[in-house]
């Protein structure tokens, strides 16, 4: 978070950002190379390479539909800033104000998150469950905010917005 003016925060993509929404699949990532250095160490041969081509297979199951996610992400709001003021948020794409959206004006608010992220505020373990995003529809737009450039959408909507959120069990939280 960047608090550049009292009257409002800003809020961008940062490497904090990435690091927190791929610490799972970067976790299963290291165990992997641990596991696969351990195979060829003790099992040198045939079996290692096999356990080590298993475990790509496992790697790429497990952290690739996440790694997918944070990239359309990653293009959806690598050039976004979310301003916050009192009463109406703007977004800013390239520097140039793109919306403002007035409290009074959103009619729904959905968010598209992991059943556990709603009812517990985490995970169940798989790195793809981490990703997920917010809709804000008015009368005469829709705009979506992810989780790489607000951290916490949930909050968000709780604690920003006079609308009761619409929440959507999704394990796949794929952007539009």
């Amino acid at each position: 978070m960047e608090h550049v003016n009292p009257d409002f925060h800003s809020y961008k993509i940062s490497n904090k950002g990435h690091l927190r929404l791929l610490s799972s699949s970067l976790f299963y990532l290291g165990a992997y190379l641990v596991c696969s250095f351990a195979a060829l160490i003790f099992y040198a041969g045939d079996s290692s390479i096999f356990a080590i081509f298993v475990g790509a297979i496992l790697l790429l199951v497990f952290t690739g539909p996440a790694y997918y996610l944070h990239y359309k992400y990653f293009l959806r709001s690598q050039h976004q800033e979310l301003r916050l003021h009192k009463n109406f948020m703007e977004i800013f794409e390239n520097g140039l104000l793109k919306f403002t959206i007035s409290k009074k004006d959103i009619q729904r608010i959905q968010i598209f998150m992991s059943p556990a992220y709603i009812a517990y505020g985490t995970t169940s373990g798989m790195p793809f469950h981490e990703h997920n995003y917010m809709e804000i529809e008015t009368s005469n737009t829709t705009v979506q905010i992810n989780n790489l450039l607000f951290p916490d959408l949930k909050y968000l909507a709780q604690n920003f917005f006079d609308t009761k959120p619409i929440y959507h069990e999704s394990y796949f939280a794929n952007i539009q």
